[in-house]
C-alpha cells in the first residue's frame, strides 16, 4: 500500500538504464590480485602452487573437503581444468583480504585469498 501512495505522488518513475560503473584502475590490491590470477593461471605443478596457497589452506570440491597445503596441491593438480574466467573480486577496504568469484568450465569457482608480507595466498577454495 505504501508503495502505490509513493507512485501516486511522485508519479511514475523514469525507465533510464543506470550508468554502468567504471571498473577502477589496476592499482594496489587490484594489480597485485591481477598478478596472483595470472600466476594461479599457469601454475601446473608442486613449487608454483605453493607459492600460491596458505599452509592452512581449504579446498572443497566434489563433496569433500581437503585441508593443507599439500593436500590442496594434491587436489588441485589431480583435479582437472579450473581455470577462472569471468572474474570478480570484492576487495576487503582494509586491504589484506579478498574474496574472488569466477566461472571454471566445469562451474563456478569461489576463492578468498590474504596478502601475507606482500604475497598472495589461497587460504578457502571451493570449486563447483
Amino acid at each position: 500500500m505504501a508503495a502505490g501512495l509513493t507512485a501516486h505522488l511522485l508519479g511514475p518513475l523514469p525507465r533510464t538504464p543506470p550508468e554502468p560503473i567504471p571498473e577502477p584502475p589496476a592499482t594496489g590490491p587490484r594489480r597485485e590480485l591481477g598478478a596472483f590470477l595470472a600466476a594461479y593461471r599457469g601454475a601446473r605443478s608442486v613449487p608454483a602452487l605453493t607459492a600460491l596457497v596458505a599452509p592452512d589452506a581449504v579446498l572443497w570440491t566434489c563433496g569433500r573437503m581437503v585441508r593443507g597445503r599439500d593436500a590442496v596441491i594434491a587436489r588441485l593438480l589431480a583435479g582437472g581444468e579450473h581455470t577462472p574466467a569471468n572474474v570478480e573480486w570484492l576487495i576487503s577496504p582494509a586491504g589484506g583480504e579478498a574474496l574472488c568469484s569466477a566461472e571454471t568450465p566445469g562451474g563456478h569457482l569461489s576463492m578468498l585469498v590474504q596478502s601475507v608480507a606482500g604475497h598472495w595466498r589461497i587460504v578457502y577454495l571451493h570449486i563447483a
